[in-house]
């Protein structure tokens, strides 16, 4: 049996799966933590509820290593009018990382649109960033 096989044995779908992940999540690779959250936060994931998600959002975050706590960023959304208090929360955890790569999740996958088509606001961001 493969890792990944491994790993989706803990996917099944139930409650009880978030509580598998977040019993064994300190003692998975950061190559484990990386292809959990790769298949959980896939539109065919294995959590099913969105307290579970953010529960686990919230542990990944928590994160020592910074390339687990971006996945986990990339799935935190600027908080919309009427948040709740922990989305807000979360969201400000994103922004005020220690991490450049953290940071700039959210800016990844519609970093152009936020320029307003602007070539030459790319300039005026950090080197990190545009890379």
């Amino acid at each position: 049996m493969s890792r990944i096989e491994d790993l989706k044995a803990l996917l099944d779908g139930t409650p009880l799966a978030i509580e598998r992940i977040m019993a064994i999540w300190p003692g998975l690779t950061v190559v484990d933590k990386a292809t959990l959250m790769t298949l959980l936060m896939s539109s065919e994931g294995a959590i099913n509820y969105s307290t579970h998600r953010d529960r686990f959002i919230d542990e990944a975050l928590a994160d020592d290593n910074a390339y687990i706590r971006y996945l986990a960023a990339r799935n935190v959304y600027r908080p919309r009018e009427g948040a709740t208090l922990k989305e807000v929360e979360r969201y400000s955890r994103v922004q005020n990382d220690s991490s450049m790569l953290v940071r700039s999740a959210e800016t990844e996958y519609g970093s152009w649109k936020q320029l307003n088509f602007q070539p030459e606001s790319f300039w005026e961001k950090p080197h990190a960033w545009r890379l």
